[in-house]
């Protein structure tokens, strides 16, 4: 990977993780060390590690505290509950996505 590709999946790859709780991230991201095999796969692999470490959660999406400018990225409450409701049906219907894969 050439430096410029390296430096654009760092940027992109901070933004995916950004918000989360550092424990947690650094955590995700020492297990991803062991398993993954190319950079495509940390995120995900981060993510998924997090979600599974985190039990107590019951389901709710994982804590992420965005600063203001990022939240202006994100759909209006009525959208994303219509995305947490689609995302709900396909998971229960054995159709969600496998971050692993």
């Amino acid at each position: 990977m050439s430096e410029d590709a390296a430096a654009e999946w760092l940027t992109v790859a901070a933004a995916e993780l950004a918000g989360y709780q550092r424990a947690l991230v650094l955590a995700g991201l020492t297990d991803a060390r062991k398993r993954c095999t190319y950079h495509g796969q940390i995120v995900p692999h981060v993510i998924n590690w997090m979600e599974e470490a985190t039990p107590w959660r019951l389901g709710k999406p994982l804590a992420r505290q965005l600063s203001a400018s990022d939240r202006q990225d994100l759909p209006p409450p009525s959208v994303q509950g219509l995305i947490a409701s689609a995302t709900r049906s396909l998971a229960a219907n054995g159709r969600g996505s496998n971050r692993d894969g």
